[in-house]
């Protein structure tokens, strides 16, 4: 979907066959002016040239498994980042030039290792995503490469809770990083913020936690001017409401938090009941864009696209209601939360009445559970996974219906 700065739609597109995963994870304009997509495809990692129009210019289908972040090198050459099911769930980086592969580099050999996001300098590229251990033991991971995809070293980094996985990275100054971090242990940390600050080597400067709701997700993180740092992402909200929100918090350079603001529901009849923001960027002036979903109570019609811009300094929005769009296929949506100790929600929508099944499968394909398996209604549903007789480990959650399938992981630890 293309907007303006008011909100309004331009135009919008949909790609990818019929009755097949297609997702895109994120989008970057380049220097020409054209838009690169990064995703999948039929359980491929994929990129999507587009032009300024959504007309497809090429596509490039990789290796098993997902890219989730690109960016532009000089001499229009583009690196993706993601993860590589085929290669033992490695991490998986990818250097493509005019729609042909000149390069790919596969990272960790454990259970569960994936990128999340990458960012470029003058002699080389920095990584970060979510290394597990032991499969049950996770920790946010950075690595460094040269311009070519050559390691040059690899760090861990795990402050207080269990498990810290890394959603999103971004540069701080000429001297370090930041990693955007969901944490998840014992009480009183469930479900934490983390920021994670590292120099160039990939060692810990400092970290600062920020409690979040029972379930969670820091999905996103932005710089803006004087330093100050934005991140964005979904909560429960409190205990009468139980049910997800999006949310925006303010921090200081150093990562001292300046304000929270959650959206939905309203306190005037409740607009919406649900939802969650899965991307931020900068906008014009400092301010802030935030890109998610909503589930309107009113007609129950499902999952709206959501794009709201917030002025800086204070999270006011200033961008009201435009025109949503809903989604044409089944959309099975991320766990939340994920990782997860005994029980996490799994969400997802119909855009008509189907039969469905939706099921959970250990690595090998053996189905595990049947969590739903008859007629469901359109809309958005949620149910809530009990594993407290499964082992730790990783898992896929498979939503199924008239020759459609999505698939999500999920890891359960204790």
């Amino acid at each position: 979907v293309r907007i303006d700065d008011a909100g309004d739609i331009i135009w919008s597109r949909t790609y990818g066959a019929e009755n097949q995963r297609d997702e895109a994870s994120s989008i970057l304009e380049t220097t020409d002016g054209d838009f690169i997509i990064a995703g999948e495809s039929n359980r491929s990692a994929t990129a999507l040239l587009i032009d300024r129009a959504g007309e497809p210019v090429w596509e490039s289908n990789c290796a098993g498994g997902r890219f989730n972040d690109v960016i532009e090198l000089p001499g229009n050459e583009l690196v993706f980042c993601g993860g590589d099911t085929s290669q033992n769930n490695s991490g998986y980086l990818v250097n493509i030039v005019d729609g042909e592969v000149h390069w790919e580099s596969s990272f960790g050999d454990n259970r569960s290792d994936y990128f999340t996001s990458l960012s470029g300098t003058e002699d080389g590229i920095f990584i970060s995503g979510t290394s597990s251990l032991r499969g049950d033991d996770m920790k946010a991971w950075v690595i460094n490469t040269n311009l070519d995809g050559q390691l040059r070293w690899s760090r861990f980094h795990r402050y207080v809770v269990f498990n810290q996985t890394c959603s999103e990275m971004v540069p701080i100054s000429d001297n370090g990083y930041v990693l955007a971090c969901n944490g998840a242990g014992f009480p009183p940390f469930n479900i934490s913020a983390i920021l994670t600050f590292i120099d160039q080597t990939g060692d810990t400067l400092s970290n600062t936690l920020h409690r979040l709701n029972q379930v969670g997700n820091v999905c996103g993180i932005v710089r803006l001017d004087e330093g100050e740092l934005i991140i964005a992402g979904f909560e429960d909200g409190p205990l009468i409401q139980a049910i997800d929100r999006p949310f925006v918090i303010s921090f200081s350079p150093d990562g001292e938090e300046r304000w929270r603001q959650n959206l939905f529901p309203t306190e005037n009849g409740d607009e919406y009941i649900e939802g969650g923001f899965y991307g931020i960027t900068r906008g014009h002036n400092n301010s802030i864009i935030a890109v998610g979903f909503a589930i309107n109570s009113e007609n129950e019609e499902g999952d709206n696209g959501l794009v709201i811009k917030f002025e800086p300094g204070n999270g006011q929005s200033v961008v009201g209601d435009s025109e949503l769009i809903l989604p044409e296929v089944p959309v099975l949506f991320d766990p939340a939360p994920n990782p997860f100790n005994s029980t996490t929600h799994l969400s997802f929508y119909l855009p008509r009445e189907n039969h469905i099944s939706l099921s959970v499968h250990d690595t090998r394909g053996r189905e595990v559970a049947v969590l739903f398996d008859g007629i469901q209604t359109e809309g958005h549903h949620k149910i809530l996974y009990n594993a407290n007789k499964m082992s730790t480990g990783m898992y896929f959650v498979q939503l199924e219906t008239n020759g459609f399938e999505s698939v999500r992981k999920v890891v359960l630890v204790r």
